[in-house]
Formats: C-alpha cells, structure tokens, sequence
C-alpha cells in the first residue's frame, strides 16, 4: 500500500469531517426572544376576549332572540374587571350591541367590539384605538350605519 493511496482517503475524510462540524457546531445562529411584556400580552388579550364576547353575542342571539344584557348573561366565564382593562356592554337593541374594554393604566389601549344585525345575519366588528388612548372608540347606537360600518376616526378595525 502505497502512502498516497493512505493519504488520500484520510485527509478527504478529514475535510469532510471538518465542513460537516463547522456547518452543525460552528455556526451558531442567533437565538430569537419572543418572549412579550406582560402590556403587550395584555393588549393581545383584550383584542381576543372582546372578539370572544362578540361572538357569544352571536350564539346568544341565535339562541335566545335577542343579545345578552350582561357580560355575566352570556355565560362565558370571563370577568367584567382584569389588572389592565374593564370590559362593558354600552347599549343594546335589536339589531346592535355595543360592548368595550377600558384600559386601566397608561399604554392600555381602548377597543370597541359592534355585533349588527343585517338581513338576519350577524356581522361582528372591532375598532382599537390608533395611540394608547385608554377610552375605547366612540361608538353610539344612535348614529351607528348598519348597511356600511365603519371604525371611528382614531381607530381602525385590525381586519382592515
């Protein structure tokens, strides 16, 4: 056995285990932190329990003939008062609620949540308020447009 056909082998062996090692170990890549404040988990929570109130004002309808007239009504669980918000049923009529999260500390931002009824369809909307405005968007029964809804100036539907 001749050393260049033992060496060849060996060392085409070596490179390989080199570049397989500095490809695995050697390049680290860097690690992500998704970790979220607790404001801004907060913020996310309002969003999703006022869609969930939303629609168990939907269900509610759809079973009872009319919407609930209480956070409590609807049976879901979820509490009017948290750390950072309170959540509330402004005005109801046949075709319309009007439910909001108010935020208790600075940085909360208000949102409204708007189930309408159309053409005996229920549709269901959220405006959150564009800044950290703690009030919730100012929506009234009074005036509200059943056939094009839209969010209050300062706020925007995050479908949109």
């Amino acid at each position: 056995m001749s050393i260049k056909s033992w060496i060849a082998p060996t060392l085409s062996s070596i490179i390989a285990g080199t570049v397989v090692f500095y490809l695995t170990e050697g390049i680290k890549l860097p690690q992500l932190n998704l970790s979220i404040s607790p404001e801004n988990e907060a913020k996310i929570e309002a969003r999703n329990t006022l869609g969930a109130l939303n629609r168990g004002q939907q269900a509610f309808l759809l079973e009872n003939g009319k919407f609930a007239s209480s956070i409590r009504k609807l049976g879901m669980g979820i509490n009017e008062e948290t750390d950072y918000y309170s959540y509330a049923i402004k005005g109801i009529r046949s075709n319309a609620v009007i439910m909001t999260v108010t935020g208790k500390k600075y940085g909360m931002t208000g949102v409204t949540g708007v189930v309408l009824v159309k053409n005996q369809k229920t549709t269901a909307y959220l405006c959150v308020s564009n800044d950290f405005s703690q009030t919730p968007p100012a929506v009234s029964l009074n005036n509200l447009q059943l056939q094009n809804f839209r969010c209050p100036s300062g706020s925007h539907n995050p479908r949109d």
